[in-house]
């Protein structure tokens, strides 16, 4: 009991910073059955009810097509970031189906696009993070990026991780940021699907 009631305590504590802090997830391995998965639950509700988080709720399927396509596009608008190190972080998230065709996804912030790596991986989860951020005071023509993308991994499986990072030269905060979440299939198969898409603002 006394280690329930701890364990409560720490939950509500840990609770309380992330309301005021807006906290990342918490990393680790994907277990639905652990503390891990109910913690970074609990911390996703408080961010979706802080200031500066939009988010896509709802799961979006693929369609039947090997043609590159959108799973959610939307426009920052301008005159959003205007001092340097503000900006967003960009996350895109899902599963593939349980079979092996061919497939990959990207995630597209200004005229910078990161791709995860073509996989086949039997009902695999993919994941495209990007922070996207002004260089300076006022904006001036080009902005910092970095980011990750994670997909493959599987039962037994490690994943594959490819790492982002650059000048974005062509676009710049002054003007509007187009921000795109898509997959190129190599079958014509409902084959993945998108379940999380937030644009966390930086300031």
């Amino acid at each position: 009991m006394r280690k329930l009631l701890l364990s409560s305590a720490a939950l509500v504590l840990a609770g309380g910073i992330a309301l005021t802090t807006n906290l990342p997830l918490q990393t680790g391995p994907y277990d639905p059955g652990n503390a891990l998965g109910f913690f970074n639950a609990f911390i996703g509700a408080l961010n979706f009810g802080s200031a500066g988080l939009n988010q896509w709720t709802g799961n979006i399927a693929s369609t039947a097509t090997t043609a590159i396509q959108n799973f959610v596009t939307t426009n920052v608008p301008i005159g959003q970031y205007t001092s340097g190190g503000q900006g967003m972080r960009v996350t895109c998230a899902g599963t593939s189906a349980n079979n092996t065709d061919q497939k990959a996804t990207y995630l597209t912030v200004g005229n910078i696009v990161m791709s995860t790596q073509n996989f086949t991986v039997q009902g695999s989860a993919w994941q495209l993070i990007m922070l996207y951020q002004v260089n300076a005071t006022p904006p001036t023509a080009f902005d910092f990026y970095n980011g990750t993308s994670v997909a493959g991994s599987g039962a037994g499986i490690a994943p594959t991780t490819v790492v982002y990072a650059g000048v974005d030269t062509i676009n710049n905060s002054v003007s509007a940021i187009n921000v795109t979440c898509g997959y190129k299939q190599g079958t014509a198969a409902v084959d993945l699907t998108m379940d999380t898409f937030t644009i966390e603002q930086v300031k």
